[in-house]
């Protein structure tokens, strides 16, 4: 039986080392094509089509260079992997394929899951001149071979599983009538973020007529400027959110004017926190207010609250109640003497109503995340790193910990924690305590420990 070794396919010099190497594994091999598409898929241009032949049953492969663009127009389950500077494509069967096991045993650069598949390296569009050309590509294939919603939809979603960074065709579909691929499109712009996505989604939010169908995109609309929004979007959002009819929509909204702070929405925060009755979309607008930093805030913030003056108690009641998004966190990132702004954190120590000596010696702490980003909570909790408790101004390093959950503090988010002071063996009376973890320094609260009873 002929073999190829794929020597003068034009598919790239990728392409054909990729091949060559193929032909000297255990299995029989010949070139179908040198420039084939894949089965069920539309692509301007294709790669080697191999059969392989090592145990039954024969399998289709097709070797595909790095930054081939196309779409699959039916929906038959494919394994695609990227590795070697190739991207692979055979189709996906039930059983593990004896193929895929001797594909995987080749010598050579491992790879990472594209499509929740298979193994794929990094995606090849990171340079601006090869995103521009493969936006280009995709664009003049869905031109070509895109006539229906359907059509549309597999197009967008292909490209997403293939990191195509397809903006222009994404940005056509944000409006299509077909309310499923216009929301793929949304969301893939959101994933992908930068300017040409912010430029697609900012100038639809107040253009969503009103009926469900137009509330949907909105919506979706709305969740995607959250992920992605610049400062620039200010003026747009803030106007859009004192028009939105949505609560839904304008919760994301005000996600967004918070992620970029935006500190002119916070009057309109204010309005629409002091007109809303329900106790989620209260939390989240004090949240917003407390990110802002927006102290005339302060009365209203503190009627929503269980206590003016919450402590431990107030606190820890029910935690995770309103998602951990309690008014009263809101109302001490607004009022209470923190510690000095460090290493992107802030710190409060929160002592209880009561503290009594022995095993339930305990305080709370407060982490509020101040940078951009995500935060990790480890690096301040009791216990961890460089921490330790101030006692009456001698250190107590060891004083244990207690963890409960998920270590990470989003963006303007905030982590408490309850530290337990049973090692430090307090005696009862007055004592004055503060903390560190690195850099970071709590405020000083004084605490009367009574006997435990």
């Amino acid at each position: 039986m002929a073999q190829g070794d794929g020597a003068g396919t034009g598919a790239g010099p990728a392409v054909e080392a990729f091949v060559a190497r193929l032909s000297g594994r255990p299995w029989s091999q010949t070139v179908v094509a040198d420039d084939g598409i894949p089965a069920t898929w539309q692509a301007l241009r294709g790669g080697v089509h191999l059969r392989i032949m090592s145990v039954p049953p024969v399998r289709d492969l097709w070797v595909l260079p790095a930054d081939w663009v196309g779409f699959q127009a039916v929906a038959v389950p494919f394994d695609l992997m990227r590795r070697d500077g190739v991207l692979i494509a055979m189709r996906a069967e039930e059983r593990p394929s004896h193929v895929r096991e001797l594909l995987d045993g080749l010598p050579g650069e491992g790879g990472r899951v594209l499509a929740a598949h298979v193994p794929q390296e990094a995606p090849p569009f990171a340079t601006p001149a090869s995103a521009a050309a493969a936006d280009r590509h995709a664009s003049e294939l869905c031109a070509r071979q895109v006539t229906t919603a359907v059509g549309r939809g597999a197009a967008i979603t292909s490209f997403a599983a293939l990191d195509i960074p397809a903006v222009t065709v994404f940005t056509q579909t944000v409006r299509d009538e077909d309310l499923q691929a216009a929301t793929a499109a949304i969301s893939i712009l959101a994933h992908h973020g930068g300017d040409a996505a912010v430029a697609a989604l900012l100038p639809t939010l107040g253009l969503m007529e009103l009926t469900q169908d137009g509330i949907v995109r909105q919506r979706e609309v709305a969740w995607g400027l959250a992920q992605i929004a610049t400062p620039e979007c200010g003026p747009v959002l803030l106007d859009d959110f004192a028009h939105l009819q949505d609560s839904e929509t304008r919760e994301s909204v005000v996600q967004a004017l918070e992620r970029i702070a935006y500190q002119p929405a916070a009057p309109a925060v204010l309005r629409m926190l002091e007109k809303t009755e329900d106790p989620y979309l209260q939390a989240r607008y004090a949240k917003v207010l407390a990110s802002l930093r927006y102290a005339p805030a302060v009365p209203a913030v503190a009627r929503i609250c269980r206590s003016a003056h919450p402590d431990a108690d107030i606190l820890m009641w029910d935690k995770h109640w309103l998602g951990g998004e309690r008014p009263e966190i809101a109302l001490l990132r607004l009022t209470a003497s923190w510690g000095q702004p460090t290493a992107g954190v802030r710190l409060l120590l929160l002592p209880y109503a009561r503290t009594v000596s022995g095993k339930g010696c305990r305080i709370a702490l407060l982490i509020e995340n101040l940078g951009g980003r995500e935060a990790d909570a480890m690096r301040f909790m009791q216990g961890c790193g460089d921490s330790a408790f101030v006692i009456d101004g001698v250190d107590h390093p060891d004083t244990g910990a207690a963890f409960d959950g998920c270590f990470t503090i989003r963006q303007h988010g905030t982590w408490v924690e309850v530290c337990t002071l049973a090692a430090a063996a307090i005696k009862p009376g007055r004592h004055r305590l503060s903390y560190h973890a690195g850099v970071a320094v709590a405020n000083e609260v004084v605490i009367d420990v009574v006997a435990a009873p």
